[in-house]
């Protein structure tokens, strides 16, 4: 909006300022022939000084304007992308905590875990070593079974034996 304003301005003074110029005349002042030929021809009448500079002023001033709102939106733009960008770095920040919260309780659960695991080890090294003292115990006794068993057999042999012994003589 402002860029045509500004671009209407423009294109008004310069319109002006070659309907007030004659072609092939340009050295005569505004009083002259010129002047009044021009009007006489169905011109337009020259503009006093004041009104093409007061034209200038009101063209620069709307520039201006037209400068400071374009500037005054980049400057939102920027203002805003800042705002953006502010809040996803808090919102990242946040889910850095929020993961690191989880890091540390995964390698708390992780050590508790070790732990357990330890223990657990401890417990099944003391079972393996009753299972294979209980193992040795059985097998000792196996042993001595065995040994009272051939001792009884040869006990009864003897006994077999003796009785017969004295009969059949």
């Amino acid at each position: 909006m402002w860029e045509f304003a500004c671009c209407v301005f423009e294109d008004r003074h310069e319109e002006r300022a070659k309907a007030r110029a004659p072609p092939g005349d340009e050295g005569e002042g505004a009083g002259g022939a010129a002047g009044r030929g021009a009007e006489e021809a169905g011109g337009e009448p020259e503009e006093p000084q004041e009104v093409r500079f007061a034209h200038a002023i009101e063209q620069d001033f709307f520039c201006k304007i037209y400068c400071i709102h374009t500037r005054k939106t980049k400057i939102h733009r920027v203002e805003r992308r800042i705002k953006e960008l502010t809040f996803q770095q808090e919102e990242d920040r946040k889910n850095h905590e929020r993961m690191q919260d989880l890091v540390d309780k995964l390698q708390e659960k992780v050590k508790s875990y070790k732990r357990q695991i330890e223990e657990a080890e401890e417990i099944a090294a003391l079972n393996l070593a009753k299972f294979r003292k209980a193992q040795q115990e059985l097998e000792q006794s196996e042993e001595r079974a065995d040994l009272n068993e051939q001792v009884l057999a040869k006990c009864r042999v003897r006994g077999r034996s003796m009785s017969q012994g004295p009969q059949g003589v």
